[in-house]
């Protein structure tokens, strides 16, 4: 699905939490403008955002050579995936990176 990307983050920390827990967040997360759907919402109109986990944080290593080319489309593959406490979310697959203009 041909989507348009807008930011893309990595997040790769470990601590302690207030509770004394370990945690560890490691992922890529793309976000994508996405058209609101004013039927369902008539009292709104324009564009939101969606951000979706790409992986981990080594992800934005592939995406870095587009830095200077944001905003831009892409087509970007979704299916179901967990993020870190085992909740299932929707992920990137796949993405199918365009040619990097020179």
């Amino acid at each position: 699905m041909k989507m348009n990307v807008i930011r893309v983050e990595a997040t790769n920390v470990s601590g302690i939490s207030k509770s004394g827990s370990a945690y560890h967040i490691d992922n890529t997360m793309v976000t994508v403008q996405v058209p609101i759907d004013s039927a369902i919402n008539p009292d709104t109109f324009g564009y939101q955002e969606m951000s979706y986990q790409y992986g981990n944080s080594t992800n934005y290593n592939k995406l870095a050579q587009f830095k200077d080319q944001l905003p831009m489309v892409m087509d970007i593959d979704l299916g179901a995936g967990f993020n870190q406490y085992g909740k299932v979310i929707t992920v990137i697959t796949d993405i199918k990176f365009p040619q990097v203009a020179k």
